[in-house]
This record gives structure tokens, sequence and C-alpha cells, in this order.
């Protein structure tokens, strides 16, 4: 339950974080750590500790993060060329954090905090792949404030009624390339978030969840500012949306440079949708949204499009070849 930072230390520290509760874990309140030097590790520099192997397991007593960062269980910070892979399964084990979630939960004492399976913050050219992620607490993969950063070959699931568990959330980063996975959530399976630029989607199958969303945009009013986001050969399957963007009242900025390319919807009950009345209060969304698109996508639904009916500010927004099937 940490962060990691400074690549000259990546290979013991992203070791050790990541078998830190993968088998005698906690009592009580107090944390167990292993030293994975024990384990094989070498921690020199050029031999790679850093992949997965086995199922690595969360604590399943949410009062262990009481007087901690609730939002945290694995992180990397500041790392520079980190490849975290393997053929293992990251259980997040987030059945008790759900149930006391406020999202579902109106009780004085619901859990307004989840953590996040893992995050990776301020990295550089960084890789995250073959990997299983399973049963998130919130968000399975945050992605925040990084530049140039690879997924491939995920396999990321959760049931959907399991509250805030995002596949993967994308931050104010940007250079962000996501292929060749499989995410079934209780939210969106991809979400792009404020600040994010060039971004690249190929080759997802979601669902179920709620889609690929760029947003919410906007929130408390500020700036939104997301470009160059392509999202290409997508397959939504029993997902409660297809493709979203949202913003909030009060926002201003731009979405802009917006394509959604061979996308695919099965038994989607609103494959299209943008929102500019988020979480509906008084007033409208400013920020403008243009040069979007839609293209060669096929939808099984007798709603394809859904515009809220006070949409504004939409400048050259392109669907072209959508068929219903």
């Amino acid at each position: 339950m940490g962060v990691l930072s400074s690549s000259r230390t990546l290979m013991i520290l992203c070791s050790f974080i990541l078998v830190a509760f993968s088998s005698s874990y906690a009592t009580g309140s107090k944390v167990t750590f292993i030293n994975v030097l024990d384990y094989g590790a070498v921690g020199d520099g050029y031999i790679d500790d850093s992949q997965i192997y086995g199922t690595l397991k969360a604590p399943n007593d949410t009062s262990i993060w009481e007087g901690l960062d609730a939002t945290i269980w694995l992180a990397f910070e500041n790392v520079n060329g980190l490849t975290v892979s393997g053929s293992g399964t990251i259980d997040g084990q987030g059945s008790n954090w759900w149930a006391q979630s406020c999202r579902y939960n109106n009780s004085k004492d619901c859990t307004k905090w989840a953590p996040t399976e893992i995050k990776f913050i301020s990295c550089q050219n960084s890789r995250l792949k073959d990997l299983h992620f399973i049963n998130s607490p919130n968000t399975h993969i945050l992605i925040q404030y990084c530049n140039m950063f690879w997924v491939s070959n995920l396999n990321i699931a959760s049931p959907k009624t399991s509250p805030n568990t995002d596949g993967i959330h994308i931050d104010g980063s940007t250079g962000v390339f996501i292929d060749d996975s499989i995410i079934q959530s209780g939210d969106d399976c991809i979400s792009i978030g404020d600040h994010t630029s060039n971004v690249q989607i190929n080759n997802i199958n979601c669902g179920p969840g709620h889609g690929v969303s760029i947003g919410s945009l906007g929130k408390g009013g500020s700036s939104a500012q997301v470009e160059n986001i392509y999202v290409n050969n997508v397959n939504f399957s029993e997902t409660t949306n297809g493709v979203r963007i949202k913003t909030w009242q009060g926002a201003s900025g731009y979405a802009r440079d917006i394509t959604f390319r061979q996308i695919n919807f099965n038994n989607v009950q609103y494959p299209i949708i943008i929102d500019q009345y988020y979480c509906d209060h008084q007033h409208p969304s400013s920020c403008t949204l243009y040069q979007c698109s839609w293209n060669d996508s096929r939808s099984d639904s007798t709603r394809c499009f859904m515009f809220d009916p006070r949409l504004r500010l939409c400048l050259a927004i392109l669907a072209d070849n959508l068929v219903d099937s």
C-alpha cells in the first residue's frame, strides 16, 4: 500500500510492493511485508523482477486501510521505462468495498473512497501487458499524468453490479495506446478524463459495463482539454452504453478530433451518447465538441444516437455508415 518512485530502485521496490499482500499480508490493523529478495528477486537493475505470476490478492478487510490513503493499493510513480507483465492475476477482492459503497449504500457510514487496483502516476515510456485483473474495489487501472504508455493483452473482469469499477481510466496523459484486451466491469470499460490527448484504442471487447466514455469533463466548472482520440474496432455486448461523450454543467474548454470507427453494438441500451448535462443541474456546459466522427459502425439497437435535446456548441460531428443490424 504505497507509491513507488525513482527508476534507480525500480527492480527491488517494484517486486516488493507487488507481492506485499500475496500471502500473509495482514493481521488486525497491521500490515505484514514480504522481502522478495527471499523469494528469488535480484534487484540488480538488470534482471527483470517486475513480472507477476500466480495470484496476487489484496486484503479483503477494509479496516486495514484505516488511517491510510484508501484509494491506493498498488502504485508506481515517476518511473521511466517500466514494464509490468506476466501471466498472473491481480485480485482486488472488492466485494466488501462494493457492499459499503455510497453509490448503493445510503447509510452515514458508507464508503466514498476505495482502492484502485493499480495506479501509474507520472510514468514515461512504460508498458502494462499480459495480465488478468479481477474484482477491483474501485477502478482497476489508473493511468495519470503519464507520457507514452502502452497497454495490451489484458483481461479485466468485475461483476456488472460492482460500483465504480472502471476497467481503465486515463487522466491528464498523452500518448496512451490500448489494444487487444477484454474488459468486463460495473462502470466504463475505458474512460478518458480531462487534459488527455493522443489516445488510440484498438481491438477491445467491452461488456458488461458502461462502454467507452470521454469524460465526464469539466467537473466543478473547470476547463477541459481533450483531443486526438481514436477508437477503432471495439465490440460492445450487453452494455448500458456504447461510446459516450459527457461534460458537466458549467464546464469550459473543448473535446476535439475524436473518431470512433468500426464499432459493433450487440444488445446495447444506448449505443452513442453526447451528454452536456451530465448529472443534470441548472447551467449547461460550454465545453465545445467538434470534429467528432462515428463511421463504419453497426448496432442492433432501435436508438442508435441519443443526444440531449439541449445539446449545444457541437461543430462538425459526423456519423457515417451507421447500420442497424
